[in-house]
């Protein structure tokens, strides 16, 4: 298998539908789309059902919820690919995206993992109550060194982890954004996301372990921001409950 894609939800049934269909109707047969059902009550497993002939969707399921992390987590250990893609359930895949992976692979022969661009989209009411949509294009700026196609050297990967570290964010720290390659996680001793912010945790774990990572200024995703997204309660300064 070459491609798995991670889909963990927890109760995202009215976005849901939408962000499996951006994947399953990709024209690419060699993936794997896995649901980790994180004991939901909306109809998450009614749109599940709906995809239920694509032999390319495998779903798991919890029956108490677990957190974000164990998850993720969950999701990764029924993953079978040689490259890791991280997607929630608000979000959307362009077209084309595993072609143009498989593309960038073969050209730099089997890199550790791809960083990549996109949009960003703020559903209508995600921030507050009736407030618009908005979107942003292109999703993250990146700066100067990241211009053009290019390898990344390890030395240049520490350098943005320890950067990171000095509240100078180069990259963005969703999953989305980033192809992660099996070999590079399992140079990672443990689980690759661990709690409070695992996709922070996984990216700079990786950054550091990587031997090869390519930079590609194309936009392939939409990152979504609902009410029940991470980004709402980052946004509009609110804490969940």
């Amino acid at each position: 298998m070459k491609f798995s894609v991670l889909l963990p939800t927890r109760n995202g049934g009215r976005y849901l539908g939408d962000c499996i269909r951006s994947v399953l109707s990709q024209p690419y047969e060699d993936m794997e789309l896995i649901v980790s059902d994180n004991a939901n009550t909306d109809d998450t497993q009614k749109i599940i059902e709906s995809f239920s002939e694509d032999p390319r969707l495998k779903t798991i399921r919890t029956e108490k919820p677990v957190s974000v992390t164990e998850n993720w987590n969950n999701a990764l250990a029924a993953s079978s690919g040689d490259y890791i893609l991280m997607i929630g359930d608000d979000d959307f895949l362009l077209p084309n995206y595993f072609i143009r992976m498989q593309e960038v692979i073969e050209k730099y022969k089997q890199p550790d993992g791809i960083t990549y661009n996109g949009y960003g989209y703020i559903f209508p009411n995600a921030i507050s109550e009736n407030t618009p949509s908005y979107y942003s294009n292109p999703f993250f700026n990146y700066g100067p060194d990241f211009k053009q196609e290019k390898e990344l050297s390890p030395d240049f990967l520490h350098q943005i982890v320890l950067d990171m570290f000095q509240f100078n964010v180069r990259v963005p720290l969703n999953t989305l954004p980033h192809l992660w390659s099996r070999k590079v996680i399992n140079r990672v001793e443990g689980n690759i996301f661990r709690p409070p912010y695992p996709d922070h945790f996984a990216l700079n774990s990786l950054f550091l372990k990587a031997k090869t990572w390519i930079f590609l200024p194309e936009q392939l995703f939409i990152i979504g921001v609902t009410p029940s997204s991470y980004g709402h309660f980052v946004f509009s300064d609110t804490k969940q409950k």
